[in-house]
């Protein structure tokens, strides 16, 4: 049998609810969850952080138990690794850096399942490039933190070069084997710009510190 609405109004109860998978009313809810996914984009866009964590930690709850119900359910997967990159981003944008860690690193895990499953998918294979950058992004915002000792900046400019560099390795694979998706043909070029910044911004640091 399956939950209405109100299942999800008390998430304290269960974080793993569970669904029948069956017909109609699991399409109902897959489209329900990317609701909140977009929700919490959109909330992004304006600045409203606390409120995009909240429409993507109910979607992530939702797909995560259509997933749980259905594992061949790939909308629902699809689904948690949106909602993972969400998470991560309203985390770092209202500074839980360990938080967004976790999400980002979940964010990797499912999107590298998903292009594993799906290898002649671009759109699948691309998402796996996206999470790369996740990590050069959490790590240029620890980065950027004056609050830190140099060393400490230097070190996480670091793996923030590390993580753009592969990344930019990885479309540009993409790019050798004809699988680049059109609009994404200038992201080499900005991922080479972003290796720019962390080199300058590590020269200076090293420079201040000596």
């Amino acid at each position: 049998m399956g939950l209405g609405i109100s299942a999800y109004r008390d998430e304290r109860k269960s974080p793993i609810l569970t669904f029948s998978s069956h017909g109609l009313h699991c399409r109902w809810l897959t489209c329900y969850a990317w609701g909140y996914e977009r929700l919490s984009y959109l909330y992004q866009q304006m600045q409203r952080y606390d409120e995009a964590l909240a429409a993507a930690a109910k979607g992530l709850t939702i797909h995560r138990s259509l997933s749980v119900g259905d594992p061949h359910n790939v909308r629902a997967r699809r689904g948690m690794r949106a909602c993972y990159c969400r998470l991560g981003e309203a985390q770092l944008a209202l500074g839980d850096q360990e938080a967004a860690l976790a999400s980002f690193s979940r964010f990797r895990e499912v999107t590298g399942q998903i292009a594993a499953k799906e290898p002649d998918d671009p759109h699948a294979q691309r998402e796996v490039g996206v999470a790369l950058y996740k990590m050069a992004e959490l790590h240029m915002a620890l980065a950027s933190d004056e609050s830190k000792r140099s060393d400490e900046r230097i070190d996480h400019w670091t793996e923030a070069k590390s993580w753009t560099k592969r990344c930019l390795d990885y479309f540009l694979n993409m790019e050798s084997q004809g699988e680049l998706l059109n609009s994404d043909s200038g992201v080499p070029d900005e991922m080479r710009q972003e290796i720019a910044k962390c080199e300058a911004a590590i020269d200076r640091l090293s420079k201040a510190r000596d």
